[in-house]
C-alpha cells in the first residue's frame, strides 16, 4: 500500500519567517473554531498583507497530474487535522500488514516528539514508533526545518526531499489535509479546488465537511482594522 498525505500548509506560497511572525501558534489546533476564527481575525487585522499570500501553482499542477496518472485508483480522504491519518493507521495496522509507504507531502516533518495524545505534529512519529513496517517519504519546502530527523531511532525508514518532482508512482490512498491553524483562511476556496480535481479522478470518497472559513471572518477582519485605525488616532497604540 501507498499513501499519498498533503497538508495544504505546503503549497502556501510563503516562508518561514512569515509563518513564524504572522500566522498562528500552531499549538492552538485543538481551539474552538469560533477561537481559531477570532486569532485569524486578529493577525489578518494586524498584517492585511497575509490575504496577498497565494499558493504554490507548480508544486499544485504536479499534485493534480499525479492524481490524473492514478485515475480509478485511490480513495479520497480529506480532513482539517493530520492527526486523523495517524488515527486511521494506528486502528488499522496489525501484524498481518504488509509493509507500506507514506509520501508526506508537508511544510513540517510531523516526526515530532510532543504530547501523548495524537496531533498532527506527532501523528507520524507515532506511527513510525509503532510499526516497522512503515517508511515515511518526506517531502518538505526548501525553508522546512528538520533537525528533529538527525536523533530519531527510526531515521533509516525516513527518506528527506525537497523536490515535488519526487512525488511520483501509483497510489491506494490520497488523503488531503487544509490544517486550519497552518493555512490562511482566504485560502479556503483554493483547498476546495484542490478538493474537487481530486475526487474527478478517485474511486471511492471520504470527505470531511469543511466550511470555508473566510466568507464567516470577513466581517470581523473589516471591524478589527478599522478598530484600530481608530485606537491609532487616539494614540492609544
Amino acid at each position: 500500500m501507498r499513501i499519498l498525505s498533503i497538508d495544504f500548509d505546503y503549497l502556501v506560497a510563503t516562508n518561514i519567517d512569515t509563518r513564524a511572525l504572522k500566522f498562528p501558534d500552531g499549538g492552538n489546533e485543538n481551539l474552538p473554531k469560533e477561537v481559531q476564527n477570532l486569532i485569524w481575525t486578529m493577525r489578518y487585522g494586524e498584517n492585511p498583507e497575509i490575504a496577498e499570500i497565494g499558493i504554490l501553482k507548480n508544486a499544485l499542477q504536479h499534485i493534480i497530474k499525479v492524481a490524473e496518472e492514478n485515475e480509478g485508483r485511490y480513495a479520497l480522504m480529506t480532513a482539517n487535522s493530520h492527526a486523523t491519518l495517524g488515527a486511521y493507521l494506528l486502528q488499522t495496522v496489525g501484524k498481518d500488514t504488509k509493509p507500506f509507504e507514506i509520501v508526506n507531502v508537508d511544510f513540517h516533518s510531523d516526526l515530532y516528539n510532543i504530547g501523548e495524545e495524537l496531533n498532527c505534529g506527532n501523528w507520524a512519529n507515532k506511527v513510525l514508533e509503532y510499526t516497522e513496517k512503515v517508511k515515511l517519504f518526506w517531502i518538505k519546502r526548501e525553508d522546512s526545518t528538520s533537525d528533529e530527523i538527525s536523533a530519531l531511532p527510526y531515521k533509516d525508514r525516513v527518506v528527506v526531499s525537497d523536490r515535488i518532482e519526487d512525488v511520483r508512482g501509483k497510489f491506494d490512498i490520497i488523503y488531503l489535509f487544509r490544517s486550519d491553524m497552518w493555512t490562511p483562511p482566504h485560502l479556503d476556496k483554493e483547498f476546495e479546488k484542490l478538493t474537487e480535481k481530486l475526487i474527478k479522478y478517485a474511486n471511492i470518497l471520504f470527505l470531511d465537511n469543511l466550511n470555508d472559513r473566510y466568507e464567516e471572518i470577513m466581517p470581523a477582519i473589516e471591524k478589527y482594522k478599522s478598530d484600530l485605525k481608530e485606537l491609532d488616532k487616539l494614540n492609544i497604540i
